[in-house]
């Protein structure tokens, strides 16, 4: 089924799978199946090549093992999540495999498969995200990924995250952070998203995804400035402080988004909104962490979304 992320819930109990469709629901180009064990999987793999496999570690452990080995065997890259505490066995063999502990809770699991779901999907030119969001859930996810972007003007670029943390970019405008400065300013045609298990282009980076968006952020702003002595900032209308105080909010924001408290986060974005109420960065988060949040948020304000 072209275009289409395969999930399989490994779980005995109705509940599960009733909490996984739900968070799901608004993922059209994903298919959810469940299996019970060991023999129920290998019919399953006949004709199908999951791409998330979300265990319930209510399942007897024999019956996990065997299941996470047959289906490591048909897509080794195949991501995983438990729901529950995995053995410290389980740990050491998927270290990167995010963990929803017991009892599940919607607002949780719903963030940590909207990040693995942004590396699982195809990514093109439907994908939904842009450069800026695959970093951030990169980052919130703690992933190892390269990102290949290939821009508008024919020519392309990459960045690889280790951990979540940007060590390398590079495209026709140079290395390092003239490099992503370039890729996040230029319209991309299409996005693919590679597990990364070495860095082979170097490691000329150490920045945070906040740090680093915030810090691009704050530069372009500074290109509206006035000279020393000119007075108020004229970008938006407001003062120097208000400047300051908005991208103190914007910045903590990113921060609470990444820590997974998106309650917090939707509070901090709406108060830097006040600030600038059509600022399409902080509008754009607001809705992703207002999602993440499971309120639906939809803000009033007008704007049109951007990173």
């Amino acid at each position: 089924m072209p275009g289409t992320t395969q999930v399989v819930v490994l779980t005995r109990g109705h509940g599960v799978m009733e909490i996984v469709t739900l968070c799901l629901e608004d993922y059209p180009a994903v298919r959810v199946e469940t299996c019970t064990g060991h023999a129920e999987i290998q019919v399953l793999l006949k004709d199908r090549h999951p791409d998330l496999l979300i265990v319930d570690l209510k399942v007897p452990e024999d019956e996990v093992d065997m299941v996470l080995r047959e289906v490591r065997v048909r897509n080794p890259e195949v991501l995983v999540l438990f729901l529950g505490e995995p053995s410290e066995e389980l740990r050491g063999r998927f270290p990167d495999a995010p963990v929803v502990p017991g009892p599940v809770s919607t607002g949780r699991l719903s963030g940590e498969l909207a990040s693995l779901l942004a590396f699982s999907s195809p990514a093109g030119e439907d994908s939904p995200f842009s450069l800026t969001d695959y970093l951030q859930l990169a980052a919130l996810g703690q992933h190892s990924v390269r990102f290949e972007v290939n821009l508008e003007d024919g020519t392309s670029g990459m960045v690889d995250l280790v951990g979540g943390v940007i060590r390398h970019s590079e495209c026709d405008d140079g290395v390092g952070l003239d490099a992503l400065r370039s890729l996040l300013a230029r319209p991309a045609r299409s996005l693919q998203v590679r597990s990364l298990h070495h860095l082979d282009r170097g490691e000329e980076l150490d920045l945070t995804v906040p740090r680093a968006l915030l810090d691009l952020a704050v530069e372009r702003d500074s290109e509206t400035l006035p000279e020393a002595g000119d007075g108020e900032w004229s970008g938006t209308g407001g003062t120097g402080s208000e400047n300051d105080r908005f991208n103190s909010l914007f910045s903590a924001g990113i921060e609470a988004s990444l820590r997974g408290d998106y309650e917090r986060a939707v509070e901090l974005f709406r108060a830097a909104l006040e600030l600038r109420p059509d600022e399409p960065r902080a509008l754009h988060n607001l809705r992703r962490a207002g999602q993440l949040a499971g309120d639906g948020i939809v803000p009033d304000q007008g704007g049109d979304e951007g990173s």
